[in-house]
């Protein structure tokens, strides 16, 4: 191999190896480290400590991530090392399967010899030991032989079956000595017993929080949060939650448990598979009392109790097996990670013999397993450990107590950061606060939403401190401390200073300083004393309707109005992150008020936004991507969640899911509010109309006739129109859409085709008294030199599509800012977004809160609006107080 061609050397990457990374590797992940600047190439590691490159200088970092668990002797072990050149020194055969591996052999005794020093309280069985090369495959192997022992025990069950049959069908055959009915009657029972045990499908039960591997099968029995790729999973399951009392958990097992004639049962229930220390679920233990009624399930249902220690076995918590610590033998243990002694692949399946299947060892086989060259380290790793393993358990101990002690402090002198610290021997969690009592940090509360908060954590420690740390799976928000067990006091020095560090900031609120580094202008942040929290009332204790109303970004502007960090920032870095970081972020509620109807009635209004900007919901809807459209359903879930009773859709949430009509399923009622922005612009047109005087002939162009909502205000201005102009952006002769329109303006209208003029022609206004735009655009479309002089202009589009020049060249044209709303009893939104709108509210959110004030028990507008639903939300928001608002010129577009 020519070493010119090779991307990579000893020292490091190439300069184009995060872009091939992300490009034909990982694109995702890539993208996601890059955001938060955590995408750096390691060359060298030892110990605790991995080495990168920073400004052409080698840069120690403390890793305390430890490979998921897998170092538990640091990187490259010296002693390891020696072997593993010594292995290929005698040229060792890697590959020699179907003959007897000797060093599987010597690793299979040596794990046996360990249970029975670490188990010998509980009469340890011996195990049969099946090396496989990871954790998830030794998750696959354990349900594999779990479920081919079930449809065993199963079978043999048929058989005890068929075999009664066979002699209650001799009886009958000899006329049962006058007792024929009785034996007809019992065989009936024992063939409807037969044919239910026949179709009876087998059942995992799992633990809630789990994570047990990514393959197929792992993942049926992983938390589904963490699984939810499959619609279906391969297996069977259910999942115990940990509070769960003795009681609840044998109505659990009941309820699959099949009650036959005799009396006789015969449970579906295959396996029982757990984490004593839920790694991934955030570093949480299980209660032993859980764990044993458990068990006691399992033993009575004759199923296996699976107990996984990928994580957590080889001495991660102080003793070669967690599960030695709750006094019992599993009758399954798995194993992986540390047990490669942070240098080969290797795993193990343990079965106890006496509920081993011979046949098993034909059936689950592997190219990989068993070589010697893993065997033989995974054999060195464990006569390390087992040496030492007096002073690794004592050790253990004082780790966890300076741990747990330095953390807990740092929880104390910032009260609200650290949630809980949370573990034992070598494998802790750290879980920060996702919400700040009485206090809001929209920004953060988006990460927290994401699963994204314990990164840009952990990112800041990375960059700051040269301290690296990850988030747990299933429990994102969970920072994992997992180093070797030679970790020095020194090190742990470094981290106290590090997270002492970012709580100082979190605690300040100062979310900008904790992530400027992620920032292009990143220096004008480092000492950013802005700071993110406001105050919030607590309305928990109000008993009211309660209503959520679904948004979105507009663009920078509204963006800024969301959390100060965002005010305090660039327009290079604001752009940055609406085209970069927020379609990765979730929905966050950003103010709650509570609102008075005129008829008496109150209701607490939330306002829930998405981090992605109208651009972004435009672009979706255009590509016909699902993205969007799955973002404003999760939404809608995370509403109804809060406790939401009715929904509103505002601006492209409506839109991407086809009027609201994709929601209806949710099972509270809902309005996309169209209906009176609709009324409410017309009522604006007439307005406006009144105050200038304007009479005779009226000529009115409107943009967007196409829409829902472009649609029927088209109907409504023929109304008053002598002529209309309707523009559509498509070539109109060949839109079937937009011919249907002008039907339907004929149809539900005073004006005549004749007098109808389409167009997709822009410069066809400039003979327009009135202009009404209802575009589902982002781009600014109208020119100075469309407009008519003296023309009147409402534009219903959010944000406007008229640029602040055109305003600026026609100062003789009345530019109106459509659907703007005065609430009832002069009462104003009090949160900055509203404050350009002069603490006015849009239309739809209007007709949303009056839905909620009147108490409409079904959903308002969905789907295609029409004419007579917009005449009724008049009736509908008058009920409740609203007020036509926007009679000033209004421009919400800012650059």
């Amino acid at each position: 191999m020519n070493p010119a061609n090779s991307a990579l050397d000893l020292n490091g990457a190439s300069d184009t190896t995060n872009a091939d990374y992300a490009r034909l590797c990982k694109p995702e992940l890539a993208k996601f480290l890059a955001l938060l600047k955590m995408d750096r190439v390691y060359h060298r590691a030892s110990g605790n400590v991995l080495y990168c490159r920073r400004n052409g200088c080698e840069t120690a970092v403390l890793d305390l991530v430890g490979g998921y668990g897998s170092t538990i002797l640091g990187h490259n072990h010296g002693e390891l090392k020696s072997i593993y050149k010594s292995l290929l020194d005698a040229d060792l055969p890697v590959h020699a399967q179907g003959t007897i591996r000797p060093y599987a052999a010597k690793l299979a005794v040596l794990l046996n010899t360990m249970i029975q020093e670490e188990f010998a309280a509980t009469n340890p069985s011996d195990y049969i030991v099946h090396l496989v090369n990871t954790g998830t495959e030794a998750t696959e192997g354990a349900l594999k032989h779990a479920l081919m022992d079930w449809q065993q025990r199963k079978a043999d069950a048929l058989l005890q079956l068929k075999k009664r049959r066979s002699v209650l069908r001799t009886r009958q055959l000899k006329d049962a000595e006058g007792d024929l009915a009785k034996v007809t009657a019992a065989l009936a029972l024992l063939d409807q017993d037969t044919s239910i045990l026949t179709e009876l499908q087998p059942h995992i039960f799992a633990v809630e929080g789990s994570f047990h591997g990514k393959t197929a099968g792992s993942l049926a029995v992983t938390n589904p949060q963490y699984g939810k790729m499959y619609a279906v999973t391969a297996i069977g399951r259910s999942f115990l939650k940990p509070q769960m009392t003795a009681e609840d958990l044998r109505s659990a097992f009941a309820a699959h448990t099949l009650k036959m004639s005799d009396g006789q049962t015969f449970s579906a229930v295959a396996g029982v598979i757990c984490e004593l220390i839920q790694g991934e679920g955030g570093v949480k233990i299980l209660p032993k009392t859980f764990v044993l009624a458990m068990k006691d399930c399992a033993k009575e249902a004759q199923a296996p109790l699976i107990i996984d220690e990928v994580q957590t076995g080889v001495y991660r918590t102080g003793s070669m097996f967690a599960a030695s610590q709750y006094g019992f033998m599993p009758d399954y243990l798995t194993l992986g990670k540390s047990l490669g002694g942070g240098l080969v692949k290797i795993a193990a399946i343990l079965i106890r013999k006496d509920r081993y299947l011979s046949e098993f060892s034909m059936v689950h086989t592997s190219t990989f397993s068993e070589d010697d060259h893993a065997s033989r380290i995974a054999l060195h790793t464990l006569e390390i450990l087992r040496q030492e393993s007096i002073e690794v358990a004592r050790d253990a101990r004082r780790f966890e107590f300076v741990l747990r002690s330095g953390l807990e402090a740092i929880a104390a002198k910032y009260p609200g950061v650290i949630r809980e610290v949370r573990g034992q021997g070598y494998l802790f969690g750290i879980e920060l606060a996702t919400s700040f009592a009485g206090k809001s940090a929209p920004f953060v509360e988006t990460l927290a939403k994401s699963g994204q908060y314990a990164y840009f954590v952990a990112s800041y420690l990375l960059h700051h401190h040269d301290v690296r740390v990850a988030a747990t799976l299933n429990q994102s928000n969970t920072i994992r401390i997992e180093p070797s067990l030679y970790i020095k006091d020194s090190d742990l020095a470094k981290l106290f200073a590090a997270i002492e560090d970012a709580a100082s900031l979190i605690a300040a609120g100062r979310f900008l300083a904790l992530s400027a580094h992620i920032w292009h202008d990143a220096t004008l942040y480092y000492r950013s004393d802005v700071c993110s929290f406001r105050n919030i009332d607590d309305f928990s204790a109000l008993d009211l309707r309660r209503v959520e109303f679904l948004t979105h970004t507009i663009d920078e502007s509204t963006l800024r109005g969301i959390d100060p960090l965002f005010s305090a920032m660039t327009q290079r870095d604001i752009e940055y992150y609406l085209s970069d970081m927020a379609p990765t972020q979730a929905s966050f509620k950003y103010h709650s008020q509570v609102i008075k109807g005129l008829n008496g009635a109150s209701v607490l209004l939330s306002l829930r936004g998405a981090p992605p900007s109208s651009a972004f919901f435009e672009q979706s809807l255009r590509s016909g991507s699902r993205h969007a459209h799955d973002i404003v359903r999760q939404m809608a879930a995370d509403a109804i969640a809060d406790d939401a009773s009715y929904l509103g859709l505002g601006q492209f949430t409506s839109i991407v899911t086809s009027n609201g009509l994709d929601l209806e399923d949710q099972g509270v009622p809902m309005t996309t509010g169209n209906s009176y922005t609709v009324a409410s612009s017309f009522l604006a047109v007439q307005r406006a109309l009144a105050t200038a005087n304007k009479s005779g002939p009226l000529k009115v162009g409107l943009v967007g006739a196409a829409g829902n909502i472009g649609s029927v205000m088209a109907q409504l201005l023929a109304d008053i129109a002598t002529e209309l102009v309707v523009i559509h952006r498509e070539n109109i002769g060949k839109s079937a859409k937009f011919q249907a329109v002008i039907t339907e303006i004929e149809r539900h209208s005073s004006l005549s085709r004749e007098h109808i003029t389409p167009t997709s022609d822009l410069s066809a206004l400039s003979s327009c008294d009135v202009v009404v735009i209802a575009v589902n655009s982002t781009n600014e479309m109208l020119l100075p030199e469309h407009l008519k002089s003296g023309a009147i202009v409402l534009d219903i589009s959010v944000p406007s599509v008229i640029g602040a020049d055109t305003v600026a060249a026609r100062p003789d044209v009345t530019f109106l800012f459509g659907g703007q709303i005065k609430l009832p009893l002069g009462q104003t939104l009090d949160h900055p977004t509203f404050d350009q709108i002069d603490g006015e509210i849009f239309a739809c959110m209007a007709e949303t809160i009056s839905t909620a004030l009147v108490d409409v028990q079904q959903s308002f507008s969905l789907g295609a609006l029409t004419k007579a639903k917009v005449l009724e939300s008049i009736q509908l928001t008058k009920l409740a107080g609203m007020e036509l608002g926007g009679q000033k010129k209004v421009y919400v577009r800012k650059r």
